[in-house]
């Protein structure tokens, strides 16, 4: 290879790597209506944009100091990049000019940059709020928050014992006496269960699996295991 060949060939080597490292990936966010709570993935190296399909974001509300953010003025889209990667995981409250409110329960990774659009069922139909449940669904969302980030919340009192989380599936009722972390609420039961996959082979778990009656919220922070290897499960339980 000649030199100037040679140098053609960095020039394009670097320039692709520049090219991929400023790529976004774009998802769209399917809602049935506008109390439900969403998950999603948000970069901290690289801003995000968050938007509402046939509608704009009006305001936002979040913890201070949680994200740097921007709305734009003409298309109602929010641009926002977390500042403090020790919050692994925060809730984010958008309003619309169409009078809806979204409950993002977001967790921060070393990702690219993410381009979400919410895209809620039946857009044109106008849903009267609801405060008890807004408040409800903000309560749920602040409990999830405290349990990955591993402190207890205000109003709710922390357990810790070795049990049977009661599971329903064979090959996860073979997890006895796992260690549970109990949050004990007014309105919500808290559950950090961590889960060991004792068979001899790779198992991938579903959050629909450690569903039950009264179960509201189900995340798990790793779903592929190996043999032996622990995940922690997250539940929150109507309580009464």
């Amino acid at each position: 290879m000649s030199l100037r060949s040679y140098l053609v060939y960095k020039l394009l080597t670097i320039l692709s790597f520049m090219l991929v490292g400023n790529i976004s990936f774009g998802l769209d966010i399917n809602v049935s209506n506008a109390q439900d709570t969403i998950y999603v993935n948000l970069s901290f190296k690289d801003p995000n944009v968050i938007s509402v399909d046939n509608d704009r974001i009006q305001k936002y509300v979040t913890r201070k100091g949680v994200i740097a953010g921007s709305l734009d003025a003409r298309t109602g889209a929010l641009t926002m990049q977390p500042q403090d990667i020790n919050k692994k995981v925060f809730s984010l409250v958008i309003f619309t000019e169409k009078g809806k409110r979204y409950t993002l329960l977001s967790q921060v990774k070393d990702i690219p940059s993410q381009d979400l659009v919410i895209k809620a069922k039946n857009t044109d139909i106008q849903i009267k709020p609801d405060e008890k449940n807004s408040y409800k669904t903000d309560k749920l969302s602040d409990l999830l928050v405290a349990m990955k980030s591993d402190y207890i919340p205000f109003g709710y009192k922390l357990k810790e014992y070795n049990g049977n989380p009661n599971f329903i599936k064979s090959h996860l009722k073979k997890n006895k006496d796992v260690l549970i972390k109990s949050y004990m609420g007014n309105d919500f039961v808290g559950e950090v269960i961590e889960f060991k996959n004792i068979l001899k082979n790779n198992t991938k778990l579903h959050e629909k699996e450690f569903i039950s009656k009264g179960v509201l919220a189900v995340s798990i922070d790793k779903s592929t295991l190996k043999p032996n290897e622990i995940t922690k499960i997250y539940r929150v339980i109507k309580n009464g």
